[in-house]
């Protein structure tokens, strides 16, 4: 954010940088007290934690300049609902993954995830400023891979959303 700011200030204005407020955000049951006393006692940012689900808003309209979510959003907010009734073909005998369980969990899994990544993606658009970045950290696996043979890899890809919407390749 540094970074940024110095690049749209005029070289020779020299004012003094901006405070930063960082917003840590987990369930209600999380104990924030852990992550406040592991951070350094020289921060150089105020912090403060939001309580709630990430899937909905948690911020007021256009006051966030950057959201960083890491590793997080591939954990639904609830199991699909054909999961739990026995009549449908997805029903997954009571289990919550679907390791070597048939084509309709995993659409079901998938359809679930599309539904709650829209709300996230929407719940951030009305949060961001205008012109403000976003950066996502996700796990998957590769199209056409059996789900019980997915590997532990750590690939980096880069996408970066214009503001129109659409996304730029980036970084693979």
């Amino acid at each position: 954010m540094q970074q940024k700011y110095r690049s749209q200030s005029a070289p020779d204005d020299h004012q003094t940088m901006p405070e930063f407020q960082v917003f840590f955000n987990d369930l209600v049951l999380n104990d924030f007290n852990t992550l406040f006393t592991s951070l350094p006692k020289d921060k150089q940012y105020f912090a403060a934690g939001v309580p709630g689900s990430f899937h909905y808003r948690l911020f007021p309209e256009s006051s966030i300049h950057l959201v960083h979510a890491s590793l997080s959003l591939h954990w639904l907010s609830k199991l699909p609902e054909e999961l739990q009734d026995k009549a449908s073909p997805a029903w997954n005998k009571g289990r919550i993954h679907y390791t070597s369980a048939p084509n309709e969990v995993v659409d079901a899994y998938r359809s679930q995830f599309a539904k709650e990544m829209e709300n996230f993606l929407d719940a951030r658009a009305k949060e961001l400023v205008p012109g403000g970045m976003m950066v996502m950290v996700l796990t998957g696996n590769h199209k056409g891979m059996p789900y019980s043979q997915t590997p532990i890899r750590h690939d980096v890809r880069c996408d970066i959303i214009e503001p129109d919407g659409y996304g730029k390749r980036g970084i693979d």
